[in-house]
């Protein structure tokens, strides 16, 4: 063979070469792009296709890792950062966060804890460590939650690759259930009775969104959103627009034809979304109620579901040094007798989890709380789940509104005094500084002399307790439970005389042994 034959084979096979390159380089090239404009779902499917070609290239393998952990393929994620890991190519500082995100998400929390310190010790800026230092709370949520008793739950047999959500059941049949979800493009209501499932029959779904909010007591209405606004319809008829108050409502929940639940981010509140609730009157619905700041924080509170005891309450929370990464869901309990609500706690970590999870409804017979989850474990997007809650709560009887139990019960005893107790935490001065910014802000009260600083108002002393407890878990050593009685402190002497009109005092005697 001659030489120039040579040298012609060898050009072709480089031109092959190139021109099996520029696919790769493309599709690389095209996925950092999209990668720097967040576009993760489109830069993983780019990234993904160029490493068939070049499985070496470990910087892109980071970048599809950090792909997959954004649209929740956690798996994925967790699958290629082990592997450039082994290969120990990249600085290890540069995948102790992305190696803790992907174990908190897969609710491994001596893991994530373990990496976010590691990578703790490597941030610079301000804005990044309390970041960190708040995913670290987030763990530590989920190792003490670990403890708690678990519920039963299991997920919706409706669910499917795309999105459900917001589940309701027929309030006049039993094991219908009404949701909505996107299968067919466009969110849209479907009804499910036994194994069939079909879209909702009538006027109610059109070619834009329609989300179900839920029904009225007899069965015969049905609420739902079209895009942002709030509609009502007959079931099977033309839906028309309700009237409304004029002020912003989001996740709203019927509680009965004339109290409705729901939150906002528009009324005056403690900061982000609010819970409030609203009542139907003669000239139309009343200003919106702001359920207070033992429900409500300086984060976001959404979509409240109400027992029909009327005193049992279920929401979603995104509070950082409660939730174990966004949104959970808390249960709440009102205190009939002391006529306040008890502190919210976390339902745990067999209901939430590092992602979104919000109560839809509940049936109040089997003690059943259904709710929506972007958990990366579902089936698609959102899915429905179930939850027995029937080993952790008990109804309240009578049933009544949590609102008008101080009526109920002027109807039934007569106050024994006008007198007010109340009871305030003692908190000293270098702990002022541990306080989260959603706790109460602290005020003084001069005593002999001296200026003392105190957190909270509470009717009971159970509930200042929990306050209690949540301060030495910030590591706030020097607290006491005072109580004060028409603005003035009560010693112990006081509190024993007292305990004929004031049957709580009691427990503050036990309790200060």
């Amino acid at each position: 063979m001659s030489g120039g034959i040579i040298l012609k084979i060898i050009i072709f096979l480089i031109l092959i070469i190139k021109l099996e390159a520029q696919p790769s380089k493309f599709q690389k090239e095209l996925g950092e792009q999209l990668f720097k404009e967040k576009q993760y779902t489109k830069a993983y499917q780019a990234l993904k296709q160029y490493h068939q070609n070049r499985t070496d290239d470990d910087k892109a393998l980071l970048m599809i890792a950090v792909c997959a952990y954004q649209i929740n393929e956690i798996e994925e994620a967790n699958r290629y950062l082990n592997l450039i890991a082994r290969r120990a190519t990249i600085e290890e500082a540069k995948l102790w966060q992305h190696q803790a995100r992907v174990a908190h998400a897969m609710g491994r929390f001596e893991r994530a804890t373990s990496l976010y310190k590691q990578y703790l010790k490597s941030v610079r800026t301000a804005d990044q460590r309390v970041e960190i230092k708040k995913e670290l709370i987030q763990c530590a949520n989920g190792l003490r939650l670990n403890y708690q008793k678990r519920l039963s739950v299991e997920a919706f047999d409706t669910n499917t690759q795309y999105c459900e959500q917001l589940l309701k059941p027929s309030p006049t049949q039993k094991n219908v259930y009404y949701f909505t979800s996107d299968r067919k493009g466009n969110q849209d209501i479907y009804v499910q009775n036994g194994a069939a499932i079909a879209l909702l029959d009538g006027a109610i779904n059109t070619a834009q969104n329609e989300y179900l909010i839920g029904f009225s007591k007899s069965g015969q209405q049905l609420f739902f959103y079209r895009e942002d606004t709030l509609k009502m319809a007959q079931l099977g008829e033309t839906a028309t627009t309700l009237t409304l108050p004029p002020f912003d409502m989001q996740t709203p929940y019927w509680f009965s034809d004339s109290i409705v639940l729901f939150s906002s981010d528009q009324l005056a509140g403690y900061g982000g979304f609010d819970l409030f609730y609203t009542r139907w009157q003669q000239n139309g619905w009343s200003n919106p109620t702001n359920l207070g700041s033992i429900i409500n924080s300086t984060f976001d509170e959404r979509s409240p579901v109400l027992a029909n005891d009327g005193c049992t309450l279920f929401f979603s929370s995104n509070q950082a040094h409660r939730s174990l990464g966004q949104s959970d869901v808390f249960i709440a309990q009102f205190d009939r007798a002391q006529e306040a609500w008890r502190f919210p706690q976390n339902l745990g970590i067999s209901m939430n989890s590092y992602a979104n999870e919000y109560p839809n409804a509940l049936i109040d017979s089997t003690k059943t709380l259904f709710f929506t989850s972007d958990n990366w474990e579902g089936a698609g997007a959102e899915d429905i789940y179930f939850a027995d809650l029937s080993p952790i709560i008990e109804w309240q009887s009578p049933a009544l509104f949590f609102d008008d139990v101080q009526l109920h019960q002027l109807d039934l005893v007569e106050r024994i005094s006008n007198q007010k107790l109340i009871y305030r935490i003692l908190i000293a001065t270098e702990d002022i500084a541990k306080l989260p910014s959603n706790f109460p802000s602290p005020f003084t009260v001069k005593q002999n002399e001296r200026s003392n600083y105190y957190i909270g108002q509470y009717s009971t002393f159970q509930s200042a307790v929990e306050l209690q407890n949540e301060l030495s878990k910030r590591g706030c050593k020097t607290t006491e439970i005072v109580p004060f009685l028409d603005e003035s402190i009560i010693d112990k002497e006081q509190a024993k005389a007292l305990i004929s009109k004031f049957s709580d005092l009691q427990d503050w005697l036990e309790g200060t042994k």
